[in-house]
């Protein structure tokens, strides 16, 4: 029986940069800026030391460029936190060229599997792959760890054997999921039109009340 798979990768571009530099994703705060100081990506443990609704440069407690605090009111213990946090902190500029090239390799690898039909990058961070076979849970947690050992970056994967639109629901499930899985096999009911039952349903008049 043949799968569907929508996969979605976390933190794309920051990801493959903490790969790169030879850090865990989760354990290092980096983010990737536009030109503009725009923040395209960013870790987790970034978002959590400087709020997940920054989104530009000019929003952190500090400047870039010199690395000099900018908050004010804070108190000694505060910004010796706030310092400690800059000192391991890293945002590199976005390089368009290396992340299209690591994505490509990434979907080629993928491509590679005996049992994978296809893969069809859909956006930067969301694939569709078809699957010659079925697929349980300990083959998508085999399909994350592969991802995130070639790719440094962390997944939520829906699947389904009856349709796409099917895995694009089980991957809004497998993103409340904690192991970020789910898996969505169930085929849509069919409701018939009966002539019959709706003239039964006229014959009755109109609900005049539930109590």
């Amino acid at each position: 029986m043949k799968t569907r798979a929508i996969i979605e990768f976390k933190d794309t571009y920051a990801s493959m940069e903490c790969q790169e530099l030879g850090y865990q994703t989760k354990e290092t705060a980096l983010a990737i800026t536009s030109p503009t100081g725009q923040i395209l990506s960013s870790t987790p443990l970034f978002r959590k030391a400087y709020g997940s609704n920054t989104a530009h440069i000019d929003q952190l407690p500090f400047t870039v460029d010199t690395l000099n605090i900018t908050a004010k009111g804070l108190s000694e213990k505060a910004r010796a936190n706030l310092e400690d946090w800059i000192a391991h902190t890293i945002i590199l500029p976005m390089d368009y060229d290396k992340y299209f090239t690591k994505h490509q390799s990434l979907l080629h690898l993928l491509a590679e599997s005996p049992i994978v039909e296809s893969v069809q990058s859909l956006t930067y961070k969301t694939v569709k792959i078809y699957f010659s076979e079925a697929l349980n849970d300990e083959h998508i947690r085999q399909l994350q760890g592969f991802i995130l050992s070639q790719a440094g970056i962390y997944s939520y994967i829906g699947t389904s054997t009856v349709s796409d639109r099917n895995a694009y629901q089980a991957l809004e499930w497998a993103k409340l999921d904690i192991n970020g899985r789910a898996h969505n096999n169930h085929k849509p009911a069919i409701f018939h039109r009966s002539k019959s039952l709706l003239g039964g349903f006229l014959q009755h008049g109109n609900q005049e009340s539930i109590s």
